[in-house]
This record gives C-alpha cells, structure tokens and sequence, in this order.
C-alpha cells in the first residue's frame, strides 16, 4: 500500500463523526469510501461476482475480533485494508489504484448490507423489525445512494442491487414486500 493512501487513512481515523443511532460499522465503511477520494467508474460486474468482492470485506472486517472498526487504530485499519487489497485481487480490474479497489468494495457493501438488513425478520439484538423502521432505514439508504451518486460514486446503489443475492445465498428469512418496485434491490 502506497504511502499517500496510509496518510489518507490515518486522516480519516482521526476524523470519525459522531454516531447518534444506526450501525456504527455501516457508517463508518461509508465515511472511509467517501473519504479515500473520488470513486472509480462503474464497471458491469455479475450478481456473483459482486458478491465475492462484499464477501472479502465482511471477511475482513466482520470476521474479526473487534466490534467496532472505528475502534481500530490507524495503523490496525491500514492492516486491515491492506488485507482486503488482497482478497480483492482478481475481483475488480486490475488497472484500479488501491484507493479505487477500496472505495468500490467498501460503497459496495455498504449499500449491500444495509438493504438486506432492512429485508431481516429481527435485527441482530432479536428485536422485530416494524415496517416504519423498515421504511425509515430504506429512505436513509436512498439518500445515502442519491448523494454518492451525485458525487460520482455509483457503487453505493449497485450494492444495493446485491442484497438480494447475499440474502438468497446465506439463506437467511427475510421480507421484501415492503421494498418499492423501482428499487435497485429489483435489478
């Protein structure tokens, strides 16, 4: 990993926003993408190969022993992304810099986790999901998507249109009634 991007990082560690409510590591995966620089180009990628690229970062950092990855220190979270570099080698082209794999992966699953976590039956404390909650996560999500996408990121979006394949291959329950037919969950 390039120096210039380890500064970039150590940066963004030391400028996390406070959280009120909401999944810190979903918040958080976004922040970093959006702070690493511009996003690269939108490449056509199938449902499966979308998958294995959110796969490598909820490997890396959903498999881990910390909870929270803003309690990672600098040095920690450059370890970490230099590790998924390496799971994403062969999942997106090769002419992307380092920064450009990260910022791709990172919007990826954060749009991807985000929309199937509001497809769950109960969050992951067992509480029930309500379809106000559900709503309300999907229209943060929205603006979440419109604002990358406005600012040249369209990974945020595709990963939404992912949800439905990592759903299907964890096999978890899940309810999708509520989710508005022009949706990217639908692609």
């Amino acid at each position: 990993m390039e120096q210039e991007l380890k500064d970039k990082i150590t940066t963004i560690v030391s400028n996390y926003t406070p959280i009120d409510n909401g999944d810190p590591n979903t918040i958080d995966v976004l922040h970093i993408a959006e702070n690493l620089g511009n996003a690269p180009s939108l490449i056509s990628l199938s449902k499966d190969e979308g998958y294995e690229v959110v796969e490598c970062v909820e490997q890396i950092f959903y498999d881990a022993p910390y909870s929270c990855i803003r309690n990672l220190k600098a040095g920690e979270l450059i370890n970490e992304l230099d590790n998924l570099l390496k799971c994403l080698n062969g999942k997106l082209p090769d002419d992307f810099a380092d920064t450009e794999k990260l910022i791709a992966s990172l919007s990826l699953w954060h749009g991807c986790l985000c929309m199937a976590k509001s497809t769950r039956i109960e969050d992951s404390g067992g509480q029930k999901y309500t379809s106000e909650l559900r709503d309300e996560e999907y229209e943060t999500l929205k603006q979440q998507w419109t604002e990358a996408e406005q600012h040249g990121n369209n990974w945020v979006k595709q990963g939404v249109s992912l949800s439905k394949t990592l759903i299907s291959k964890r096999e978890d329950p899940f309810v999708e009634e509520w989710i508005p037919k022009s949706s990217p969950y639908w692609e």
